[in-house]
């Protein structure tokens, strides 16, 4: 019976078998992990990105890599591409000037590239289309009246109670909290007035969602999110607590947009961009043709930033 079980033409069906599963063991090894494993091999975020705008912060991190891993990151040029701040797994940079650089990131010997490149602005180089802000209006607040984009929101003083002492609404705790979590997180001393404004664009553009229906910057700290309109008023209210000259352009015709004095010279900034945080921001020197430009349309400019 064990003869007739373990015949001849069994036997070679036998071997046929294991044959054809071993080339089919090697040809996995050889093309590769299954789809499961290469799911869970180390990689960068994105292995290429381009830009068009100067001054853009964005982030990069080392998936499948165990939490605080210790990662090395390099710039190849730091004057195109410089990195700014290590965070858990990943960086922030910022990108400076036309050009490319690589962002290289080193775990356990084994080195991963991101390619960046950035082209030259122009005239003709699409950015990002901040909403028009003449058409929208603040949304009610449980403690304010509704704002216009038209005019610069201050916070809400406290409230006096009928029997004396001073009662902080709910949302002015929350507003006063997120400006003190700004401060410590993003100034520090012997900043310049550069950094100061670098860091308030950051805040505003990384910290906030866009919300075309929300032009109160008050509004904005507290919820989360708000419009171009609550962002260049941010960016004025920031500056001014900060000690640096800032005026709001505040016409249908500029989208979160505003001026800001840096030592003697004239700086834009342009916050407000549509879309989730991070978004993206614009800070520049102003050239003589377009400071002049601006300083005709609003004449109070020239007050406020100290031109006059």
């Amino acid at each position: 019976m064990m003869r007739s079980f373990l015949s001849k033409k069994r036997i070679k069906h036998i071997v046929a078998l294991l044959l054809i599963a071993g080339i089919m063991m090697l040809f996995r090894m050889a093309t590769g992990p299954s789809s499961a494993e290469a799911k869970s091999s180390v990689r960068l975020s994105v292995t290429k990105k381009s830009y068009f705008l100067h001054g853009v912060w964005d982030k990069l991190t080392l998936k499948n890599v165990p939490s605080g891993a210790r990662i090395r990151w390099k710039s190849s040029d730091r004057k195109v591409v410089r990195i700014r701040e290590h965070i858990k797994n990943g960086i922030w940079y910022q990108v400076k000037q036309d050009g490319k650089a690589t962002l290289t990131a080193t775990y356990r010997g084994k080195k991963y590239r991101c390619g960046i490149r950035v082209k030259k602005e122009s005239a003709d180089t699409p950015t990002p289309e901040p909403t028009n802000a003449s058409e929208t209006v603040g949304t009610d607040m449980d403690d304010e009246e509704p704002q216009t984009s038209e005019k610069p929101t201050k916070s809400p003083s406290p409230t006096a109670p009928a029997g004396g002492g001073v009662v902080i609404s709910e949302n002015q705790k929350i507003y006063d909290q997120k400006i003190a979590d700004f401060k410590e997180r993003y100034v520090s001393e012997g900043m310049s007035e550069y950094d100061k404004v670098e860091a308030i664009c950051r805040f505003i553009s990384y910290e906030f969602d866009y919300d075309g229906h929300e032009a109160s910057w008050f509004a904005m700290v507290v919820k989360g999110a708000g419009d171009c309109a609550a962002s260049r008023v941010g960016v004025y209210e920031l500056c001014k607590d900060l000690g640096v000259r800032a005026f709001i352009c505040n016409s249908s015709h500029d989208h979160g947009e505003t001026m800001v004095r840096i030592d003697d010279d004239v700086y834009m900034t342009v916050t407000g961009y549509a879309g989730v945080k991070p978004r993206n921001y614009r800070l520049y020197k102003m050239s003589d043709m377009e400071l002049s430009g601006y300083l005709d349309r609003y004449p109070a400019s020239k007050y406020l930033l100290g031109l006059a």
